[in-house]
């Protein structure tokens, strides 16, 4: 009997082995493992994003003492989580997706939406409907369309040419055929153009 090429079978049974660790190599495109209860995946994420939310909100609090801010960081945390959640119910990759981006805009003291959420000027349902390219600040995003607009004059602009025959120089034309140009026969008075 010939020995059979078990290169497939090994890796087969070094997964089944393995138990509940192979079942968590393989992911979803809910972003949720093999093997995992999906409403518990679930519970813990959304309760590490009210923490982070509300850590970060607490932090702007601690850094701006004197300010007397009248909505609570936990109760924005809450409401916030809560519309993320019906947002994105279906896709745990996409919460967490928008809700990293969202942190990391909070975060940025430049943005100012932190200030905003806990003084009441932007509600919690206004910052959960602007589209990610508005979380950058407004600095950010003067200095990309300044960039945007020079690349595109970059590009409109000057042509360089794609033959050497295009190239003018004083007015004098270079010829490519056996590598002999109009400016060689003016140097060499020896030279016979006809």
């Amino acid at each position: 009997m010939a020995k059979s090429d078990n290169r497939y079978t090994r890796g087969l049974k070094s997964n089944t082995t393995a138990g509940k660790d192979a079942s968590r190599k393989s992911k979803r495109d809910t972003g949720i493992f093999y093997g995992d209860d999906p409403s518990d995946v679930w519970r813990v994420t959304r309760l590490a994003s009210i923490n982070a939310m509300t850590k970060t909100l607490d932090s702007y609090r601690s850094k701006h003492p004197d300010e007397d801010l009248p909505q609570s960081s936990s109760l924005i945390a809450k409401s916030y989580e809560e519309m993320l959640h019906k947002k994105y119910n279906d896709s745990l990759s996409g919460y967490k997706l928008r809700f990293r981006k969202d942190l990391v805009a909070l975060k940025n003291s430049k943005t100012g939406f932190t200030h905003d959420l806990l003084f009441g000027v932007m509600k919690v349902e206004d910052f959960i409907k602007l589209e990610e390219r508005d979380l950058v600040p407004q600095i950010q995003k003067e200095q990309d369309k300044k960039l945007l607009e020079d690349e595109l004059k970059m590009k409109i602009g000057k042509n360089l040419p794609s033959d050497i025959n295009q190239i003018k120089n004083n007015k004098v034309f270079v010829g490519e055929k056996w590598g002999v140009s109009e400016s060689a026969a003016k140097i060499d008075p020896d030279f016979d153009v006809e």
